[in-house]
């Protein structure tokens, strides 16, 4: 679903003109925000910054398996938190709502002010919580690091410092080389393969190995005229609005549940789904008419090895044979043809994790990384000046944390009463839970995560009255402390909780408490004054807040 997510985002041919991407070339959620400015007018409320509920921009995610769809509803979410956010903080009086009284016109445009700057900064940093997870989440699955401590990464970012680093922020540009190359259509797994035979059932009536190229192509014509025009009366996956226009959230984790358990096929030849025959002749003519290079003139390219014989390609003996008799020598295979029966990788720990094809590894790699330098929004330009240093902060990796991985940041943000805080779905989703077990097991690490599938947690309810608060605590047989767990692995099963609340009521409930209390404070407060209070043109001064507020507790 990650790689999905990230190849509409570079890449939306148009199949009435298939040399031109209706995109651009950057990993900036346009499949979230829109292309151009009236396809983001369309999802913007408008209003303090924030986008329409539940909804986003891109069209072809409804044809797609819905765990797409989720994690742009996701990241949606994520965005109208941080607008929330920053309006909240609003650091340095960025954004500061416009004052009453202004004359009609000119509050009109001081609103509209408003929401423009929150939404431009909501977007940068929703965008930098997007790129880590490429980086951090999906990258260090693909070669494997997910089954190590390592810290090591393959953000371009983290070697920008180093003398003779590669240039950065001075753009990107995808060639249609890598539009085939993303094509990783062998590798969708069983769950996803009967969703889309679904979706060519009932769009043309008949199953999806039967589906002529003409008839894809009126479908998808199809698929575009059935759209609402306004993002947000769209829906997916039979899902259906609430009231708030939002999807209910047990059937939003529910769905990315089922895809974190669904285990993905392996690359390599006759992995293609059925249903996607059709798709892949499309992909064949097209490289045609883009007039690509062969395999091995793309191999070339990347520093590999060209192949001097079929086996060489794929060793089992019909691959080699079927593409000897198509092609007659390895310099005549077709770029799209050649990565679809080139033979996958064996897993090695670190290096081989999905187990790509030896070219379309080094090529994805390369240009993923590619991707990141050359924007300068991840590059040059991100900085806590523009992110603000909340938001900066927000979207960032901490390599003390599950090495830099992040994606624990949306999970828990787009759905804050379903994920335990040490939940294995939100922490390493891209890896199936029983899998990542056995990992955790090897790494020392089992006993940091929880296993157990996404389950809702009631909201917190907040005792404002003394009786209230006093009848929760005198009974310990309901209502228990939300930290006695760790208590007992500290201290040992017992009654340790009831005996610390018994000693301390005991020392409170004395005479002397409250003297001794206040004679503390006084001691400590001349103390810091006198200890961190300075001389500044010729004042006496002292930051009362931070050196003594703070600090005498």
């Amino acid at each position: 679903m990650a790689n999905r997510t990230i190849t509409t985002d570079i890449f939306q041919t148009d199949y009435r003109q298939q040399h031109l991407n209706k995109t651009s070339a950057y990993l900036d959620l346009s499949i979230l925000y829109g292309d151009v400015k009236e396809q983001q007018d369309l999802i913007r409320s408008h209003q303090d910054g924030k986008l329409k509920p539940d909804c986003f921009s891109e069209g072809r995610l409804q044809a797609l398996p819905p765990a797409c769809g989720v994690l742009l509803v996701m990241l949606n979410r994520f965005h109208n938190h941080v607008v929330e956010q920053l309006a909240e903080i609003n650091e340095s009086g960025r954004f500061t709502k416009p004052r009453d009284g202004l004359p009609e016109e000119e509050a009109k445009k001081a609103w509209v002010k408003y929401d423009e700057d929150l939404f431009q900064s909501g977007r940068l940093i929703t965008c930098g919580l997007y790129i880590n997870i490429t980086l951090y989440d999906y990258l260090r699955t693909i070669v494997n690091l997910n089954r190590t401590n390592s810290t090591w990464c393959l953000d371009p970012r983290a070697q920008m410092e180093e003398a003779g680093a590669t240039p950065a922020g001075l753009g990107n540009q995808c060639s249609v080389e890598f539009d085939l190359a993303y094509r990783w259509h062998s590798t969708i797994a069983q769950g996803d393969e009967k969703w889309i035979e679904q979706v060519y059932f009932d769009l043309m009536g008949k199953p999806a190995d039967q589906v002529t190229m003409p008839e894809l192509l009126a479908g998808m014509k199809k698929v575009d005229s059935m759209l609402d025009p306004d993002p947000s009366k769209r829906t997916f996956a039979h899902l259906k609005r609430q009231e708030d226009g939002r999807f209910k959230d047990e059937e939003l984790v529910q769905i990315l549940t089922h895809a974190c358990e669904d285990v993905a096929s392996s690359f390599g030849p006759r992995n293609v789904p059925k249903a996607l025959r059709s798709i892949e002749i499309l992909g064949i003519e097209a490289s045609r008419r883009w007039h690509v290079g062969s395999l091995n003139e793309f191999r070339k390219h990347f520093g590999l090895k060209t192949y001097d014989t079929f086996e060489e390609i794929n060793s089992n003996p019909e691959i080699a044979n079927t593409l000897r008799h198509l092609y007659e020598h390895p310099d005549y295979v077709e770029l799209y043809p050649g990565i679809v029966c080139e033979e996958p990788k064996e897993p090695m720990i670190p290096g081989v994790g999905i187990a790509p094809t030896y070219t379309i590894s080094r090529a994805v790699l390369s240009d993923a990384v590619a991707l990141v330098r050359g924007d300068r929004h991840y590059t040059v330009d991100y900085n806590p000046r523009n992110l603000t240093n909340w938001g900066y902060t927000e979207c960032r990796y901490d390599l003390n944390i599950n090495q830099g991985c992040v994606f624990y940041k949306l999970a828990t943000r787009a759905f804050p009463n379903w994920y335990k805080s040490d939940s294995i779905y939100a922490h390493y989703p891209m890896t199936i839970p029983s899998e990542n077990r056995n990992i955790m097991k090897n790494l020392g690490r089992e006993q940091d995560y929880s296993y157990d599938r996404p389950s809702f947690t009631p909201s917190r309810v907040n005792l404002s009255s003394h009786q209230n608060a006093k009848l929760v605590l005198e009974n310990q047989t309901d209502f228990k402390p939300a930290w006695s767990g760790a208590m007992v692995e500290l201290f040992g099963k017992g009654e340790f909780d009831a005996k610390q609340r018994e000693a301390m009521g005991k020392a409170f409930s004395t005479e002397d408490f409250p003297t001794l209390v206040k004679k503390f404070y006084e001691e400590v407060t001349l103390h810091l004054i006198k200890d961190k209070g300075a001389k500044l043109a010729g004042i006496n001064q002292i930051d009362i807040t931070r050196d003594v507020g703070n600090l005498a507790h």
